[in-house]
């Protein structure tokens, strides 16, 4: 029965205004993410684009392992480096 969500945020985190006054996190709303499950009749892909303030949710999922990415290229200038490696598994842009 599907029914499952999952979500997250895309937002740039550290000194993002360039005046060194502390951290700021920034929602990057716009980006499309994408959300491939490994289904029993091959691979189902399923896009969505984040929020003003970045956050993304798929919902009415089938249980099972999700693969959740961004293309670095859809970020704003100057945000174009994923450095953050949410799983570690050596992928920033990428969570399973």
């Amino acid at each position: 029965m599907a029914g499952d969500a999952l979500g997250g945020a895309l937002a740039a985190v550290g000194d993002v205004d360039g005046l060194g006054a502390g951290l700021d996190d920034i929602g990057l709303g716009g980006i499309p993410v994408t959300a491939v499950w490994d289904g029993p009749e091959g691979p189902v892909t399923l896009t969505t684009t984040t929020n003003p303030d970045g956050t993304y949710s798929f919902v009415g999922l089938p249980l099972g392992d999700y693969t959740i990415s961004f293309d670095p290229a859809d970020l704003p200038p100057g945000l174009d480096t994923a450095t953050f490696d949410y799983d570690g598994t050596g992928t920033p842009h990428e969570a399973t």
